[in-house]
């Protein structure tokens, strides 16, 4: 709840609150002298938003597990209070509809676990 003197901080017991600001995704080429100013090459488009937002929905993970390399490099290119809300691959959620998925799922959370304290919430979309 905010006050005249601003937003009050904690929840009772000492923890600070903190509200995120992201979008799903950066790397949208309709973004381009929209958001990402002309000279700011795709390479640096994610550097670019960490400037403006705190946190992004990754997408790429819902289509394939993203690579040891991909993460270290999304990690090197933002803050370190930037967070990555991650898309449950979708081996899990669309393929085996959460039924014996154990080995996905295994899968999945060591790869996302290289995100470290970095990993914000993950995202499991289901179909209908």
């Amino acid at each position: 709840m905010a006050t005249a003197d601003g937003p009050r901080e904690g929840d009772g017991n000492g923890a600070p609150k903190r509200c995120r600001i992201g979008t799903s995704g950066w790397a949208y080429a309709n973004w381009r002298e929209v958001f990402y100013p002309r000279g700011v090459r795709q390479g640096e488009w994610l550097a670019y938003y960490s400037r403006f937002f705190d946190t992004v929905e990754v997408n790429a993970s819902f289509y394939r597990l993203p690579s040891e390399a991909l993460i270290a490099g999304w990690l090197a290119r933002t803050p370190e209070g930037f967070r990555f809300a991650v898309k449950a691959w979708r081996a899990i959620t669309h393929f085996r509809r959460l039924e014996d998925c154990a080995d996905p799922l295994d899968r999945f959370l060591a790869r996302i676990a290289l995100f470290g304290d970095r990993l914000g919430p993950i995202l499991f979309q289901l179909p209908p």
